[in-house]
């Protein structure tokens, strides 16, 4: 990239946090894979995206290598949709389903999957996913910070609160092939090879946050196209 267009990508990501997440008429939501997405204000996610382009590109790119059509994706701790929302523009046929149980970013979540146009195709439930029914206790920071929200208090948004949420079985009317699983929310990132989830036979990609520099980690030797052949 030369000093040109690194001096326009900066002021296009600038342009683009001022307007989506201050101009009066337009803050608030923000056009992403051809759906507009809301969000908290001062979202950390809606400001990665910002950055990014397409948030969490690498892991994007797997997902969608690893979905096949006719299949249901799970996407658990969706937060705001990003990694669910490119995952249905790319598999025309494929169902995703989004848990998110955090009260602060549910209602963004539940109100970008009614007015878009996977709608159809697009399940959110506002509940948080395990092997059994139930209740949990759970960690929410402010509404712009829940990223960090989740069962473990990462701390690092600060000062957080203890709530109850309900818990569901990872399983709606469908049985999924492949689950995306947060293990303690954005960031801080590790893969891990896909495992097999005992509940619905379904292959498990998950991403635990490590208490160490941000960064993602993938494993040795790591290939997109024969890890999705392989699996």
């Amino acid at each position: 990239m030369t000093l040109t267009e690194h001096a326009i990508h900066a002021l296009t990501k600038r342009a683009k946090k001022l307007l989506y997440g201050k101009f009066p008429g337009f803050a608030g939501s923000f056009p992403y894979c051809g759906v507009k997405v809301y969000f908290p204000a001062n979202s950390l996610i809606f400001q990665r995206a910002c950055e990014e382009k397409i948030y969490e590109r690498d892991l994007v790119r797997l997902l969608s290598a690893l979905v096949r059509p006719e299949t249901a994706y799970f996407d658990v701790g969706a937060n705001i949709g990003l990694m669910s929302i490119p995952i249905l523009q790319s598999c025309a046929s494929c169902k995703v389903v989004s848990f998110e149980p955090s009260p602060h970013t549910f209602p963004y979540l539940q109100r970008t999957a009614d007015q878009s146009r996977f709608r159809e195709r697009w399940i959110v439930i506002p509940k948080a996913s395990g092997d059994q029914n139930g209740t949990l206790e759970f960690h929410v920071f402010e509404p712009g910070l829940g990223a960090y929200d989740g069962f473990k208090d990462t701390k690092r948004g600060g000062i957080s609160r203890r709530i109850t949420v309900p818990v569901t079985l990872v399983s709606y009317n469908c049985a999924p092939e492949l689950i995306l699983e947060f293990a303690c929310g954005i960031g801080y990132q590790v893969f891990s090879l896909p495992y097999l989830c005992p509940v619905t036979n379904a292959k498990v990609l998950r991403l635990q946050m490590l208490q160490t520099e941000n960064f993602l980690l993938v494993p040795d030797n790591y290939d997109v196209e024969r890890f999705a052949f392989l699996y």
